[in-house]
């Protein structure tokens, strides 16, 4: 088993740690896919957020929470062979299996900045020196 801290790993050590990953778990991909060992299923691995071989904020953004997720992952109930074998179809199909709730999962995402009109600017501006401007 390799030795692989997961803290803050850097390129070289994310993939020792997916071959650390499918090291125990057999080999088998779809078996570190699905991975219990997320703190709440069992044992909390230190390594599990990196399984996938890239960090938690780059697969996120690629594959959803789905994945990364302990509340969101299926409980030892459900039959690994009924998953979907891949990340992409696990992390956006429909799983429609007994003892495993389909989560709805709502991703957030920020509004984006809308710009000034320049009379908004002059008006802020003008707030700002009339702020310096009074005594203490």
């Amino acid at each position: 088993m390799s030795t692989v801290t997961a803290e803050v790993p850097d390129r070289l050590s994310l993939k020792q740690v997916r071959a650390n990953c499918l090291e125990c778990s057999g080999g088998n991909a779809k078996y570190v896919t699905w991975c219990p060992c997320d703190g709440l299923h069992s044992t909390r691995c230190r390594m599990w957020p990196y399984r996938f071989g890239k960090t938690p904020k780059a697969f996120m953004a690629n594959h959803g929470p789905r994945l990364l997720t302990p509340e969101l992952m299926p409980s030892a109930a459900v039959n690994l062979d009924d998953l979907p074998p891949t990340w992409d179809q696990a992390a956006t199909s429909e799983i429609n299996l007994p003892g495993y709730h389909q989560p709805k999962v709502v991703v957030e995402r920020p509004e984006p900045k809308r710009s000034l009109s320049e009379e908004e600017r002059r008006e802020i501006g003008e707030r700002l020196r009339r702020a310096r401007q009074k005594p203490r």
